[in-house]
């Protein structure tokens, strides 16, 4: 859908066009909460990522001081400044991917451990902790939901795509980027998984549920994990924990090799928050495009103004608005354990919200797709003949993914997992009784609290006589909505590089690269390519003859 409307805002405006206005607010909030708090997630991670040198929280402040200050900088840069950093950072974050991956399997093989690993790790076959689920199959379903989140920022890439002045040259990503983060995140998992042990006691413990082994000195000897000491603290605690890739380099007693990973993660960390602040203030700027200026409440005024740019057309009240929640990752400083239950009951509320963005997006294209079928034959000519997707020919299948024919049935069940997911599989958790509170603030608190901002709304729009669902039953409605669109995408592009186009330019420069470091703290996102010039009337799917506004009515006579 977004080659086809390579609109501002796509995730909220194919919900308010093809589902529901007050549903798609809700998910433009949801939706930027998601990244401002990613941003502020990578930043945490990244203190925990510097405990790996020293335990006291000094190196920690540090990090959550400097990093917010780095990211805000690098965000009220040019575009063409900030894509030259992403484009860096994704180069050298793809080079760490596939440098780990190659490293595992090379560790796996036996290289500086004196013998080989290969199987053993995993003869045992599929295991669970007793503590965390009574059996297998609830533990499976917790594996599931956790599984599923590092994924979030695969979409990322749609949030930009307007601002690319050829939307040719997101159309690889789009199509790709969800089997490239695949392939790579599966390629590395099956290397640490073959490398580290399940019961190694430096892997982080759902929810704490049972001891940890390593608050004792932790042998140096064959294949058991080498333990760093601080000074100021010779013994571990049982919250210690490490990344996989530095459990699994740390087993072949080279410590050099796990100091190199672990800094390049902190640098991904570093350059991941970068991309998820940019993500977050766009989101906000399109949503504050909505609003009015001239509105009676202070409070509208004041959303409203987030949508304002600068000469170099940088919404820096939006970028600064999303940097708002620079202060979490301080929460994790100290023992205190109900600030760092208010902190991960925050980062959990943004996953799983974001999780069921993408069941609304779902929801959106099933309307969209049997909209067009039930109205196939208006679908003529050369501005409607486009959208007949069924067919996968001509501009359709331009805009159709790889799977696009196994369409509507892929869509069904990203609507339904994604729901199960959340709401199903996540909360297999509470079967054990071990922080039942916490759990369910994990779970639920996001999407309750979205359920209650759209019920707001609809009270709000029923007191004034109006229902706020998206009419495209009859044909006259869908055509205003598909038109609409369009002349959404043709108003925002640049008509010259003296009109505004230098800023378009270097804005696709930004997207072709921005995939590379991700949008949130996800294991690997996209690499984008670029495509041929193509002229504007053919990068949006519309002729000359369609460059005029629809007149309705006269469609309405011509039809009569």
């Amino acid at each position: 859908m977004v080659m086809q409307f390579p609109v501002a805002s796509p995730m909220v405006e194919f919900v308010k066009e093809f589902v529901d206005r007050d549903l798609a607010w809700v998910v433009g909030l949801t939706y930027w909460y998601t990244y401002a708090v990613s941003y502020a997630a990578v930043i945490a991670a990244a203190g925990d990522v510097v405990a790996y040198w020293s335990l006291n929280d000094s190196s920690k402040v540090l990090v959550f001081l400097l990093f917010p200050l780095l990211v805000l900088a690098a965000n009220n840069y040019r575009a063409k400044v900030f894509g030259n950093i992403e484009i860096v950072g994704g180069i050298l974050k793809i080079a760490i991917v596939l440098v780990l991956g190659i490293a595992m399997y090379v560790i796996n093989s036996g290289a500086g451990l004196g013998h080989d690993i290969g199987t053993s790790y995993i003869k045992d076959g599929i295991q669970h902790r007793d503590e965390a689920a009574p059996s297998g199959g609830v533990a499976a379903l917790i594996a599931i939901s956790l599984a599923v989140y590092p994924y979030i920022g695969v979409e990322a890439v749609t949030v930009t795509a307007l601002e690319a002045r050829d939307p040719r040259q997101v159309k690889f990503a789009a199509k790709n980027i969800a089997w490239i983060t695949l392939l790579l995140y599966m390629f590395n998992i099956i290397g640490f998984v073959l490398n580290v042990q399940w019961t190694n006691p430096y892997l982080p413990r759902y929810y704490d549920q049972w001891g940890g082994d390593n608050s004792e000195p932790v042998s140096l000897v064959g294949n058991e994990v080498q333990r760093r000491q601080s000074p100021t603290s010779p013994t571990l605690t049982h919250q210690m924990t490490k990344a996989l890739p530095v459990i699994a380099l740390e087993q072949t007693q080279k410590r050099h090799f796990a100091d190199a990973i672990n800094g390049f993660l902190l640098y991904s960390a570093l350059s991941t928050a970068n991309s998820a602040l940019f993500v977050a203030s766009r989101i906000c700027h399109g949503l504050a495009q909505g609003l009015q200026d001239d509105a009676d409440s202070i409070v509208i005024k004041w959303l409203a103004s987030l949508s304002h740019v600068g000469a170099d057309k940088i919404p820096r009240r939006a970028v600064f608005a999303s940097w708002i929640l620079s202060w979490v990752p301080l929460l994790s400083l100290g023992s205190s354990f109900t600030a760092k239950s208010v902190q991960q009951v925050l980062f959990s509320a943004g996953s799983t919200t974001c999780v069921l963005v993408w069941a609304s997006q779902s929801l959106a294209f099933l309307r969209y797709y049997y909209a067009l079928r039930d109205h196939s034959k208006e679908l003529t000519g050369s501005r409607y003949s486009r959208y007949r997707r069924w067919e996968r020919m001509g501009a359709a299948k331009e805009t159709c993914s790889h799977l696009g024919h196994w369409q509507p049935g892929l869509a069904w069940l990203s609507l339904l997992a994604s729901v199960a997911i959340v709401l199903g599989f996540a909360g297999a958790g509470l079967v054990s009784d071990q922080h039942l509170v916490l759990k369910a603030l994990n779970i639920y608190l996001g999407p309750g609290t979205g359920l209650i901002i759209f019920i707001v709304l609809k009270c709000f729009r029923f007191a004034r006589g109006e229902i706020g669902l998206a009419k495209i039953n009859d044909w006259d409605s869908l055509r205003d909505t598909l038109d609409r669109l369009a002349n959404s995408v043709r108003q925002r592009q640049p008509q010259s590089d003296d009109e505004g186009g230098e800023y378009e330019h270097e804005l696709a420069h930004t997207i072709r690269h921005l995939g590379l470091s991700g949008g949130a703290p996800q294991y690997m996102t996209s690499m984008l390519g670029s495509t041929a010039h193509q002229s504007r009337e053919e990068v949006v799917g519309v002729q000359s003859s369609d460059l005029m506004p629809p007149q309705t009515e006269l469609h309405r006579a011509k039809d009569t």
